[in-house]
């Protein structure tokens, strides 16, 4: 792990970790699951194998099944606090904050094992979700930090150990699944396709939890009827039209940051194409054009959706940048495919 690594992550861990004793201080634990997704995380792990009994008692009811879908934040909080219900909201945030401390040294180490600069991990710390999620309890940054270790897991040769932690990303948020995309497709380019079965295995975990919600609460989280599932994603710049028509202002902010979003993606992608993370960079800039009317109603909400193809995007726009400067990028990757073969390509 390279020392600029331990320095962006320890940097991290000092800010967010006083940023969020002040809000306690001043508001409470409620201050992090003041409204929308967190409240929802919160119920679920405070009744994590229930029927959502909680969800009532705010007028959510239809929102158990597509809420109890994402059950990988309040598990890992449900398992710390060993099952009580008053302690999930104090382990979520701890995990949180881990999260976040996490982020910046692993993508360090994503860069550094593919020969590019770990500093320039830097820029995820200016980026707007990022600098703002210490003060709620979201699953963003927990999915973040797997599919980064997954990644740095899979450069290394541990392709094994990079589904297992995908698996549980796929738990966290459905979209990790386009994580898993790039390690098929290479399977199948080498024509392995017991491989590639392997790879797609990671969602079994997934499909056996859908299952079991369906028998306990009657409806599969992929078909809940309600609004967050059906508006989050649609048609290409479909989204952001329905916006711009209703909430003008908002819908304008929302466009700048798409833009910013779209061509960072765009670029990363084609940067660092024929390797996994171009891919992945891909995919998700793609996902980001077919966001629904949901994902682009409020601008905290746009900006909080927008963090992981931007982080993906930006790495891979440092790793391609680095691959086409051979006077610096050569010496490095030589070295890495001489000692242990953790560059991949498609």
């Amino acid at each position: 792990m390279p020392p600029v690594a331990w320095v962006l992550s320890g940097a991290t861990g000092v800010a967010v970790t006083i940023l969020a004793a002040l809000l306690l201080a001043q508001r409470g634990e409620h201050a992090f699951f003041v409204a929308g997704d967190s409240k929802f995380f919160l119920l679920t792990a405070r009744d994590l194998f229930g029927t959502g009994r909680g969800f009532a008692a705010i007028n959510a009811t239809p929102q158990i099944p597509y809420r109890y879908g994402r059950i990988g934040l309040p598990f890992v909080g449900w398992l710390l606090a060993l099952g009580n219900p008053s302690s999930v909201g104090w382990t979520m945030l701890v995990v949180n904050l881990a999260a976040l401390t996490a982020i910046p040294g692993l993508a360090a180490v994503v860069l550094d094992d593919r020969g590019a600069p770990p500093a320039a991990a830097a820029f995820i710390l200016v980026l707007p979700a990022f600098v703002l999620l210490y003060g709620t309890v979201l699953c963003d940054p927990l999915l973040i930090a797997l599919i980064l270790v997954a990644y740095i897991l899979d450069g290394r040769g541990h392709e094994h150990g990079a589904v297992a932690v995908l698996a549980y990303a796929v738990l966290v948020k459905e979209i990790a699944v386009l994580a898993l995309v790039p390690l098929a497709w290479r399977a199948l380019r080498h024509g392995d396709r017991r491989r590639a079965l392997g790879v797609a295995g990671a969602v079994v975990p997934y499909a056996l939890w859908c299952v079991w919600v369906q028998a306990r609460i009657g409806t599969l989280p992929f078909l809940a009827r309600t609004e967050s599932r059906r508006g989050a994603l649609g048609l290409p710049f479909a989204g952001v039209r329905y916006t711009l028509a209703h909430w003008p202002f908002e819908g304008a902010v929302i466009v700048g940051l798409l833009t910013v979003t779209i061509v960072l993606g765009a670029v990363g992608a084609w940067a660092a194409r024929g390797t996994e993370l171009g891919l992945l960079a891909a995919l998700l800039t793609l996902m980001t054009v077919c966001l629904g009317p949901v994902a682009l109603r409020y601008v905290g909400e746009t900006v909080r959706v927008f963090l992981t193809p931007e982080v993906v995007g930006g790495l891979a726009l440092c790793v391609g940048l680095a691959r086409r400067a051979p006077s610096r990028a050569a010496p490095e990757m030589q070295r890495d495919h001489a000692l242990s073969g953790r560059e991949h390509t498609l």
